[in-house]
């Protein structure tokens, strides 16, 4: 028979090492969880020709960096108002690095209701950075962005759409990746910013 200090002391001993494990799990399902934040999440559909066209980007950060291939499809287009404030809608496919597809809306509606992501978009996005598969980008994509200071983008970039930077009046810094001789887009992007654009 257990004295009531020994059973007291087991009792607490059973109740550390309850903790110590739920301590492990969260820990580990919040790492997991902010991987899967950093990663990004897109919406995308598929263009005539089967490649991405992107439709809106979320994450923890105002940064992201766009993949070379969603859902092993290259991304080749992004589309209108991607990055701007004002939501287009209509129907989509959700993408994250690492999530099973049949997952993925109801894991991204958990995280967007908590508040772990958020669209980056309008004056909360600072820098983009576009893989060099991207060819084009659509009317108003980057409309209010008041805050991207940042562009990185791929020599393969040449479709440069109406009124794409309108209102980007932080964005100094546009970095092109490609060979100085090789044909771009630069000429078209600086045709729509201000002089002081870098």
């Amino acid at each position: 028979r257990l004295f009531v200090s020994e059973q007291k002391q087991i009792a607490l001993m059973a109740d550390e090492k309850l903790n110590s494990q739920l301590s492990h799990r969260l820990f580990a399902i919040s790492c997991s969880e902010m991987r899967i934040i950093m990663a990004g999440w897109f919406w995308y559909e598929l263009t005539e020709n089967g490649t991405v066209r992107l439709l809106r980007a979320f994450g923890g950060a105002p940064e992201v960096e766009i993949p070379e291939e969603i859902a092993g499809r290259s991304v080749t287009e992004i589309g209108d108002y991607c990055f701007a404030e004002k939501d287009t809608g209509g129907a989509h496919h959700i993408f994250a690095e690492g999530v099973d597809e049949g997952q993925a809306e109801e894991m991204f509606q958990e995280l967007y209701r908590r508040g772990s992501i958020r669209v980056l978009a309008g004056e909360y996005i600072k820098k983009i950075v576009f893989p060099k598969s991207v060819v084009s980008i659509g009317n108003f994509c980057f409309y209010q962005c008041s805050s991207l200071t940042e562009l990185v983008v791929g020599n393969g970039l040449t479709g440069i759409g109406s009124d794409a930077f309108m209102n980007c009046r932080s964005l100094r810094d546009i970095t092109v990746c490609g060979g100085v001789a090789e044909p771009s887009g630069l000429k078209q992007i600086l045709a729509q910013r201000p002089m002081e654009t870098e």
